[in-house]
């Protein structure tokens, strides 16, 4: 709204005064302060930090340029899903394809976010799609940032280890370890979204 600020610097003793607004920064609950506005209803502030008042001007009204701060993110949204095909018996020499998608309905775009998909040791690594994403070393897939309402998917193939025996339930579980806004708002501690795919 509009608030009229006190001069602080004075240029002329019966000519002009300065207004000075540099120091001038009001709250609002749920917004940024960007700046002033000669004008009611800008979104963008004025360029300058001063105003000259007059003999004949000697009121100046501002008005306060404000940007709505964007919603908390939603981190129950964040969600996983794992399958695993197929989905029943395998043997060793076996080839076992997990998918693995992350959905990212926080209401935020999301960045450097962390998945933990560590094999069975009852499982040799193949090949990972997209290339580059997943360390097999590690087991981490790392999405480096996901629009909200958009999907990462990531195809995992391994074989059975020779050697596993018959009914061994190979049990795998992806789980979101980390992420975050552009704001650097985290995934909560005690927040790990997860999913497990499990084959015999």
């Amino acid at each position: 709204g509009g608030t009229s600020v006190a001069p602080t610097t004075t240029t002329s003793a019966d000519a002009s005064v300065t207004l000075n607004v540099t120091g001038e920064k009001p709250t609002k609950t749920g917004y940024t302060f960007l700046g002033w506005a000669e004008t009611a209803g800008e979104t963008v502030p004025d360029a300058k930090n001063s105003y000259t008042l007059t003999s004949s001007n000697p009121t100046k009204t501002l008005y306060a340029v404000w940007e709505k701060k964007p919603e908390a993110p939603d981190w129950s949204r964040l969600t996983i899903e794992k399958t695993a095909t197929p989905s029943g018996t395998v043997k060793p020499g076996d080839t076992v394809t997990y998918t693995i998608s992350v959905t990212n309905g926080t209401g935020r775009a999301l960045k450097d976010i962390s998945v933990s998909e560590k094999l069975n040791e009852n499982l040799t690594f193949v090949s990972a799609d997209p290339d580059g994403q997943y360390d097999a070393s590690t087991g981490v897939w790392t999405i480096a940032s996901l629009a909200n309402g958009a999907k990462a998917q990531l195809t995992i193939s391994a074989t059975v280890k020779e050697g596993v025996a018959d009914g061994t339930v190979i049990s795998n579980t992806a789980a979101i370890t980390d992420a975050e806004t552009d704001e650097n708002e985290k995934l909560p501690d005690g927040t790990k979204p997860e999913d497990k795919a499990d084959v015999t």
